[in-house]
């Protein structure tokens, strides 16, 4: 990003929330996915009232009209104070954070809330010491609901329907399609309609069958099948810039931290609320949904258990135990799944 385009952006920013009163303190968060979006609905929304609750209106958050930068700047953005706060998704945080991509792997998902608020309990345990948000200043994770395969030809029902087949991902799945021999096209997921609509993919992954009508690229598959525990589930940082933390009164710095952490993940079931009726609706639109046969689960279980061992040598490199982190990890996200059965 050059200097005179976030000076502009900056401006723009400024002269979109500056407008009426100004409350002792204005975040000003970027969110890349629209207002629309079940991410600014019902997370980063909710929690902006919690925030504004919590401090008795001391504190308001400001969202600009359009984004403020591309979803894969969003952190590059916070730390250059073009907005105060934003969320990003943790597959365009592989370097900068590989402890989070924890997360990401295969076969681990069980519900959102579930997964956002294990996420945050492992961060507290094992991650947090190594401070591996170095730049900004980690509010909390939020998590949606989990990946499935999608496809515009026939029905996707075993490892060689997917073997040299050209697949579109984000780069959050990439691993996964390529250790199954597919074709990758990647893209992040505000792009995936030119790719798919032109019907150049055989497939699509990455996304559930709520998220493929969000995107508007239910209409094109044909089927839609549903893996036990899932590819992946997308997550995601919420974060602030340190300059602008360092300027909130104290209290209200702990007012704030005391309405994000595990209370933003749990708002994270207002994902969950909104995916309910997307496989009727995939339905109505005359698609059909397949559950993995279980050849089909068994083989992607084999492909993608040695993802996992990637990611705990990974942790181990960087100070943390991996095993006895993601071993935490999957026992907070069934137990909180179990609070709901």
């Amino acid at each position: 990003m050059t200097k005179s385009w976030l000076a502009a952006l900056a401006a723009a920013c400024v002269a979109a929330t500056t407008s009426g009163a100004a409350a002792q303190t204005e975040i000003v968060f970027n969110t890349f996915g629209g207002h629309q979006h079940i991410l600014h609905t019902g997370l980063a929304g909710p929690w902006a009232q919690g925030v504004e609750q919590a401090t008795a209106g001391r504190v308001k958050v400001k969202f600009p009209a359009n984004s403020l930068a591309p979803p894969p700047d969003q952190f590059d953005m916070v730390e250059q104070q073009v907005a105060d706060a934003a969320y990003m998704f943790h597959g365009f945080l592989t370097k900068r954070v590989p402890l989070v991509q924890i997360a990401h792997l295969p076969l681990i998902y069980t519900n959102p809330e579930a997964h956002a608020v294990a996420m945050w309990r492992t961060y507290k345990q094992f991650f947090e010491v190594k401070d591996p948000y170095k730049g900004v200043v980690l509010l909390g994770f939020a998590a949606g609901t989990g990946a499935d395969v999608f496809s515009l030809k026939d029905p996707i029902v075993s490892v060689d329907s997917l073997r040299n087949a050209k697949v579109w991902s984000t780069p959050a799945a990439a691993k996964q399609m390529t250790v199954l021999g597919a074709s990758l096209v990647t893209t992040p997921a505000v792009r995936m309609f030119e790719i798919v609509s032109k019907g150049t993919v055989d497939a699509y992954v990455s996304i559930s069958v709520g998220e493929a009508h969000a995107f508007k690229v239910a209409q094109f598959a044909r089927s839609a099948t549903l893996i036990p525990g899932k590819m992946l589930a997308p997550t995601f940082s919420f974060f602030i810039n340190p300059k602008k933390w360092a300027a909130i009164p104290e209290r209200d710095r702990t007012l704030i931290l005391g309405a994000s952490g595990e209370k933003l993940a749990r708002l994270t079931r207002n994902w969950d609320e909104k995916e309910k009726n997307a496989e009727a609706d995939f339905k109505a639109m005359g698609k059909e949904i397949i559950v993995a046969p279980p050849k089909f689960a068994a083989d992607l279980e084999k492909a993608w258990r040695p993802l996992h061992d990637e990611w705990i040598a990974e942790a181990n490199k960087l100070g943390v135990d991996g095993k006895a982190a993601l071993a935490y990890f999957l026992a907070q996200a069934n137990a909180v799944a179990a609070e709901r059965k």
